[in-house]
């Protein structure tokens, strides 16, 4: 369901209900996972939306469920910033902070950039792991601000063209 396109992978699923006050069979944000007809993983994501519609005939529920790309659509990437500070006649001293201010490609390969991205998206909460990376490019440096995770590797990728994105499903490799 991820093609390595940079577009979110999603599907949608109908439920018919009865009445249209009928709970929703998962909550929002609520993972799930998609498996083929002999058990292999084919998707894995949760739900980001629902529309219940009624007519004269029918009810139903629609479901939208989305990988983990569609959460890195809705990060902001932060970098690590140290910041000093120093009151008159004392020692300076330094905390370090998050900024959405991005200072990209400064003796670092697309790879190196990609994987500080991941690894953050994966400390918010973001349900993804890192894999290989392997973009061993050293493009220009770049200054950007309150980028979304997935916009940035995004742009990231377009200096290193022979590389792709794509989600494996843990013990599902090659289905």
């Amino acid at each position: 369901l991820f093609d390595g396109s940079l577009q979110v992978g999603q599907f949608t699923a109908t439920r018919p209900l009865q009445k249209i006050e009928d709970e929703p069979i998962c909550a929002f944000g609520k993972k799930v996972i998609l498996r083929n007809h002999s058990g292999a993983t084919r998707f894995i994501g949760k739900r980001v939306d629902i529309d219940q519609m009624a007519s004269g005939r029918a009810e139903h529920q629609q479901y939208r469920f989305a990988n983990a790309w569609w959460d890195l659509t809705k990060r902001v990437y932060h970098q690590t910033w140290t910041v000093w500070q120093q009151a008159a006649g004392q020692d300076a001293t330094s905390f370090q902070t998050f900024n959405p201010h991005l200072i990209l490609n400064v003796g670092r390969s697309v790879g190196q950039e990609i994987t500080s991205i991941i690894q953050y998206a994966a400390a918010q909460g973001v349900d993804i792991a890192l894999g290989t990376i392997d973009a061993n490019v050293f493009p220009p440096p770049d200054e950007l601000h309150s980028r979304d995770c997935a916009s940035v590797i995004a742009q990231l990728l377009t200096y290193a063209p022979d590389n792709v994105c794509w989600f494996e499903y843990p013990g599902e490799i090659g289905n």
